[in-house]
């Protein structure tokens, strides 16, 4: 058998170290960034043993590296991928470096891909360098200018060898949807290195429960036909999915009216309708009638992160606790994710100038809220009467105070310099008022 154990620790929101050991055949170093913007490092060590059962190609190290950037120009995304691999063995090492280059402008999406490869064996060098280019057009964006395109999906894709200064090979695709449940695909190869054509035919079924198709091409006919079967111990419930589940993650989140606050989904509390979510990677999303979503298909041990969409929530009042959040997923089973959401509390009050004993209003005054758990602050101004009102803060502790600059350069003195109060979970939402503030 093979024993091994692993430990994650989380230095912030967006930072995460792992560590991984199987004694017999590696330990391995990782850590991530990821942002809210979905910008993202990584970086990775491991240290390999030597054993001929696990580790034939005796492996002495592994160092990999990864930067990606997404860059947003109004309609247009440009997202740069740098990617480093470099692989140690006793008599040989090798050193991988890509560089990936892709935008997106309505459906229309080109890319660029430069891969660099240096091989060294003993006193030998080999040096490899291809470059890759083409594009994907996801036809449901430009559909609105080429209508009878809709629903299907193009891509194209050339390789050249730079180092031999030749063109390798061309592919060709074009997929579309025959029924919502039945798609079908057609591809295109050409090698020019060996002189050979290749066109393949593909027809896919896909049901909730299982997935078949069937594919062909000049010189084979195969049929295929997938599934999976899972069960929820805490929900006591079988799923079915139409794609292979083991080694996978399954993350079910479940968003809640938190009525008394206290972060936990209780016996007596609801599911939010109408709430969606949305995470930074291609998998498949299921949302059910009870409210709940659960996402797919997705990779163990990573960081993802995932952002709230609350504008289709029936009751508007509701906001989540956290409207963007990172998790980790776990491998081979279904982690649930309790999402509290709360009823907005309001506050109200004034402020009021004493001249000569008279009561006075100032209009464009700012005050400044400070929730004392999350250390944020929110601004507002006073009315034209000296009032002031805000909706749309989080159970929690707050002080309220008016900008020092604005009194600094107005020569006035506030009383009191600053007011406390808590905002409380509950079902009608909570209201402070008679707020009030007298400058002097």
């Amino acid at each position: 058998g093979v024993y091994y154990n692993s430990i994650s620790a989380r230095l912030s929101s967006n930072y995460l170290i792992n560590l991984f050991t199987a004694p017999q055949i590696l330990n391995r170093i990782s850590a991530n960034a990821v942002y809210f913007s979905q910008a993202s490092i990584g970086l990775s060590y491991s240290k390999f043993k030597e054993n001929p059962l696990f580790n034939p190609s005796k492996i002495f190290e592994e160092i990999r590296g990864s930067i990606y950037l997404p860059i947003s120009f109004e309609r247009t995304v440009m997202n740069l991928q740098l990617t480093y691999d470099k692989t140690k063995l006793s008599q040989s090492r090798r050193d991988d470096y890509r560089l990936n280059l892709s935008f997106s402008f309505e459906g229309f999406n080109p890319f660029l891909s430069v891969n660099y490869s240096n091989t060294t064996f003993l006193k030998s060098k080999i040096e490899d360098a291809y470059l890759s280019f083409g594009s994907m057009i996801n036809v449901p964006g430009i559909s609105k200018h080429i209508s009878f395109l809709k629903g299907n999906l193009m891509n194209t894709r050339v390789n050249y060898n730079l180092t031999n200064k030749r063109f390798e090979n061309l592919y060709l695709y074009f997929a579309t949807n025959l029924m919502n449940f039945l798609r079908f695909q057609i591809s295109y190869e050409k090698n020019f290195v060996h002189s050979f054509s290749n066109v393949q035919l593909q027809l896919f079924l896909d049901l909730p429960f299982t997935r078949y198709w069937v594919n062909t091409n000049t010189s084979s006919y195969a049929q295929n036909i997938q599934g999976a079967v899972g069960y929820n111990f805490s929900a006591d419930k079988i799923y079915f999915s139409n794609q292979p589940q083991r080694g996978r993650s399954t993350v079910m989140f479940q968003m809640f009216t938190d009525d008394n606050g206290n972060g936990t989904l209780d016996p007596d509390e609801k599911n939010i309708q109408g709430a969606d979510i949305s995470i930074n990677a291609a998998t498949r999303i299921e949302r059910r009638s009870d409210g709940t979503i659960i996402a797919y298909e997705l990779n163990p041990y990573t960081v993802y992160t995932a952002e709230i969409n609350e504008a289709k929530i029936k009751n508007p009042l509701y906001k989540a606790q956290h409207s963007q959040f990172s998790f980790v997923t776990d491998p081979n089973g279904l982690k649930r994710i309790s999402i509290p959401f709360f009823i907005s509390g309001e506050i109200s009050g004034k402020v009021i100038r004493l001249i000569n004993n008279e009561k006075t209003a100032i209009s464009g005054l700012k005050l400044i809220i400070t929730s004392l758990d999350e250390n944020t602050k929110i601004t507002v101004n006073t009315f034209w009467d000296g009032t002031f009102y805000y909706f749309g803060l989080k159970p929690g502790d707050y002080i309220i105070s008016i900008d020092p600059q604005q009194l600094k350069r107005l020569n006035l003195v506030s009383s009191p310099n600053e007011i406390s109060f808590a905002v409380s979970a509950s079902k009608s939402g909570d209201s402070i008022e008679d707020l009030t503030f007298i400058l002097n």
